[in-house]
């Protein structure tokens, strides 16, 4: 496994390069100071994860996300450590590719973890044609669609809200009945019940609609402003992420 680390401060770059230097699954660590030269490393070796600092001298770290978007690369995680839990910024780092964010002051050994969770996770690429639209891909692009919109992974309704989706992606069939067949099946595998899927998923909603109802990307999915419309219902929000996922797929 290759890595490539762009971090400014250089006892915490040093530092995370000894951690991972030392597990032996980690065939190379290469860490730069600015994002620049970060991204040509990156552009020239195809690494197998980025750890990429927000703040970096040259080319900041949404600028680089942004270059490495252009890529067009599948299998590259891409993890971002933030000293500011800014939810703009942190927003735009998801929408533009990234897979995990962690707030400094952080565990350099949970980093460690992550990053090698995340590329074993998702070693196997398929090759051909069909290669972009793998499963893997597929999750990816559901999460970064969630994030955009407000929805992230702390909020109990994101993972109920995530499998819902990708259900909805492999079999349209899957939503034909969303409160008698769809949320039961969902609770089951999460040792819950229907209703209380229903209504993580009803708040995780709420409260994205709330923060970011009126951004950008609501726009972009076909949906008016927070002050113009009331929320999307929870059919509504499904329906209209998977056919907004679908139609970004083919137009990638």
């Amino acid at each position: 496994m290759r890595i490539i680390t762009a971090i400014s401060d250089d006892h915490e770059k040093k530092l995370i390069e000894k951690v991972l230097e030392n597990d032996k699954r980690i065939e190379k660590v290469t860490s730069y100071s600015s994002g620049s030269e970060a991204f040509g490393a990156i552009k020239k070796n195809m690494p197998d994860a980025v750890i990429l600092d927000l703040f970096l001298p040259g080319m900041d770290g949404i600028s680089v996300l942004e270059e490495i978007r252009k890529l067009k690369v599948i299998d590259m995680k891409k993890i971002v450590v933030a000293s500011v839990k800014n939810e703009t910024i942190l927003e735009k780092a998801f929408e533009l590719g990234a897979d995990y964010v962690m707030i400094k002051p952080y565990d350099v050994n949970a980093l460690k973890r992550r990053v090698l969770d995340m590329t074993e996770a998702g070693n196997t690429v398929d090759e051909g044609i069909e290669s972009r639209i793998n499963d893997s891909y597929i999750e990816k692009r559901v999460s970064s669609i969630l994030n955009s919109t407000g929805i992230f992974p702390n909020l109990k309704g994101y993972k109920y809200l995530k499998s819902a989706i990708l259900y909805g992606y492999k079999d349209e069939n899957a939503l034909d009945g969303i409160t008698k067949v769809l949320y039961p099946k969902i609770a089951r595998e999460n040792n819950t019940t229907g209703d209380r899927v229903e209504r993580a998923i009803r708040h995780a909603i709420e409260s994205a609609w709330k923060k970011y109802g009126g951004n950008d990307f609501y726009g972009k999915m076909g949906f008016a402003g927070c002050g113009e419309k009331r929320r999307p219902t929870n059919s509504e929000y499904i329906f209209t992420v998977l056919e907004y996922l679908k139609n970004s797929i083919i137009l990638n």
